[in-house]
């Protein structure tokens, strides 16, 4: 069976049990529709799956993009109101080539990697994370699976999400696309606000050092 390289990211609501049914499916809903958005990204479906109740995972195909795109999940989850978020593990490896449409079959190493990463979030008993264990207030909700500079990055980007405020994740939303450069002037437009108050919100949002730190990640290799 032929392999190719990949990412997966698997994620879980935070304080799910807080929140609603009907919050609950506002939030798939959100998700399924972000799945779709950036499959236009990566070239192919994700396959949105959701598992375990709360939780959910999908399948991209350039790996290149896999923190612009949990950063995506991230900000359009966020982008529902203040109890809304997620987290997300995030791993590269080799997938297997098939055309079945749920996650929940999958059990190459990438697939098991995005998990314990996941896991690891949320009991702080990464490599990394363990040494924070007394740390009560930092409560990471993105992680990578293996150390290195993809790892770096997605720690400092979670930093900078934690604080998005739902406006400031909605605009982050709509700025993420690798494939559709939308100016300030066209933001404002798409959120009907003024140009002044889009700028004022990216910056705030950090969007200007994601910005920079996504394009030199994705292009180390060129």
């Amino acid at each position: 069976m032929s392999h190719y390289r990949s990412s997966v990211l698997t994620g879980d609501l935070v304080k799910s049990s807080r929140l609603t049914p009907a919050q609950i499916t506002q939030a798939f809903d959100a998700l399924g529709h972000c799945a779709e958005v950036a499959a236009t990204w990566h070239g192919a479906p994700l396959k949105f799956t959701r598992h375990r109740g709360d939780g959910w995972q999908v399948l991209l195909h350039r790996p290149r993009y896999a923190l612009r795109t949990a950063l995506f999940f991230r900000a359009t989850i966020k982008s529902l109101g203040p109890e809304f978020d997620s987290y997300i593990g995030i791993a590269t490896g080799e997938a297997a080539m098939t055309m079945t449409a749920d996650l929940n079959d999958r059990n190459e190493a990438v697939f098991v990697q995005s998990g314990h990463a996941l896991e690891d979030i949320k009991t702080k008993t990464g490599k990394a994370l363990a040494t924070l264990k007394s740390m009560n207030s930092f409560a990471p909700k993105l992680a990578y699976a293996t150390p290195g500079a993809e790892a770096a990055a997605v720690a400092l980007a979670d930093h900078i999400a934690e604080d998005w405020t739902p406006n400031q994740a909605e605009a982050m939303a709509h700025m993420l696309s690798p494939i559709q450069d939308m100016s300030y002037t066209d933001l404002a437009k798409t959120l009907d606000k003024s140009r002044q108050v889009v700028t004022k919100t990216l910056l705030s949002a950090g969007y200007q050092s994601l910005y920079l730190a996504l394009h030199l990640l994705e292009n180390q290799d060129d």
